[in-house]
């Protein structure tokens, strides 16, 4: 299951996949917290108080898995767990990059997930 803020804005034909507005998950429209779905919460704010921040709370009430989860979106407040995933960051890409040739770089985005496909870095002179 998708859950957004706006799904007639997501036009998906995929077999097994529900698109969902996180209104309607919240108010548990057509019986879903009985359902055993994976909710991959894809909402605009995950800021406290927010639909984004109850799907994702409701989903683990519900013993649904969500994506992602409460303790995730909590995480990524913390200043210093983001400082010490931008480090961890910083180090492989200057490795990564460090072996480019070519004059392109080509970064593919997958629900949040960076994955550098093929790498290389513009030198800028």
């Amino acid at each position: 299951m998708i859950v957004v803020d706006h799904p007639k804005q997501w036009k998906l034909d995929i077999d097994n996949v529900v698109v969902m507005s996180s209104e309607d998950y919240t108010a548990n429209k057509g019986n879903i917290a009985s359902k055993k779905v994976r909710v991959f919460n894809l909402c605009n704010s995950y800021r406290y108080q927010s639909f984004g921040y109850y799907v994702s709370l409701l989903a683990s009430a519900r013993d649904q898995r969500a994506i992602p989860n409460v303790t995730t979106i909590r995480d990524l407040k913390d200043v210093n767990v983001i400082r010490s995933i931008a480090d961890d960051f910083d180090e492989m890409i200057q490795k990564t990059l460090a072996k480019c040739v070519d004059d392109t770089l080509e970064l593919n985005v997958f629900f949040g997930l960076y994955r550098l496909m093929q790498f290389c870095l513009k030198i800028w002179t």
